[in-house]
């Protein structure tokens, strides 16, 4: 039995609200066909890359924010890798390097998300070999101590609570041949909460209180004739989440002896 449900992905000030249909005995039953690898339709390697671009998104959101650092780092003709599976190596390597600077510095070790690209993310085609880290910050002294000055890109993420836009260029620009990975990422890293879903009457979604709408998106399913509903919104504060529930703003505020406006 297949019911409509609606839940919330909060990643920070992000908040991603779904409606779609589930099978709630979905655990129990067979599956309806066989899947066979190199058979996935058009469609679902695109629905496929959008979740990964928002698992990306969310990962960003949970553990990054203003002042940490995103990085380019670029070789030149002398330095340039022969492969890309070499650049990888030094990417590792130099990743560790300034994981190892930031700990001497802070006390502790930083987060990290790294990608390695040989292709331009707006148009597809072939480019230089070069790395991608989004990092706790570190001074761009340090960067330049490990890396040569005129093939480093510095920028101080802004105060953005959403950072799709990032995730999507990382994501094109990471590693697209067959069971690779697109980027890689340190460990420990915090995670989205996902509310428990709850019976939905509605097919669209109404923006939240003060929020800022980032995205919105209502999808026909063909295969099951289904309407679901995706907004992604950025709100002012955090929203507190209590027993799996999202904890909505109070359109009217409690005065100082508990009565309600």
């Amino acid at each position: 039995m297949r019911t409509k449900v609606k839940y919330y992905i909060v990643s920070g000030r992000t908040v991603e609200t779904v409606i779609s249909r589930i099978d709630i005995n979905a655990r129990y039953q067979k599956p309806r066909r066989k899947r066979i690898a190199g058979k996935s339709t058009e469609r679902k390697i695109k629905a496929n890359e959008i979740a990964q671009q928002r698992s990306l998104a969310r990962t960003i959101n949970c553990n990054f924010g203003t002042g940490d650092m995103w990085t380019t780092l670029k070789f030149d003709d002398i330095r340039l890798p022969s492969s890309r599976d070499e650049a990888e190596k030094i990417a590792e390597k130099a990743v560790k390097k300034l994981r190892a600077r930031f700990k001497a510095k802070h006390g502790y070790n930083p987060k990290y998300i790294y990608t390695v690209s040989d292709v331009d993310a707006r148009t597809g085609k072939p480019t230089r070999l070069h790395i991608h880290i989004i990092m706790n910050r570190l001074a761009y002294d340090d960067l330049a101590a490990l890396w040569p000055q005129d093939q480093i890109s510095y920028e101080i993420l802004d105060s953005r609570a959403d950072h799709t836009a990032l995730a999507r260029y990382i994501y094109a620009n990471g590693d697209s041949r067959p069971h690779k990975k697109h980027w890689h990422s340190s460990r420990g890293m915090a995670k989205p909460i996902y509310t428990e879903p709850e019976p939905a009457a509605e097919d669209e979604i109404a923006p939240l209180k003060d929020a800022v709408t980032k995205d919105y998106v209502l999808n026909y399913d063909d295969e099951y004739g289904l309407m679901s509903a995706y907004r992604r919104e950025v709100v002012k504060t955090p929203l507190r989440i209590a027993g799996g529930h999202i904890v909505l703003p109070e359109k009217a505020k409690r005065r100082k002896e508990g009565k309600v406006k």
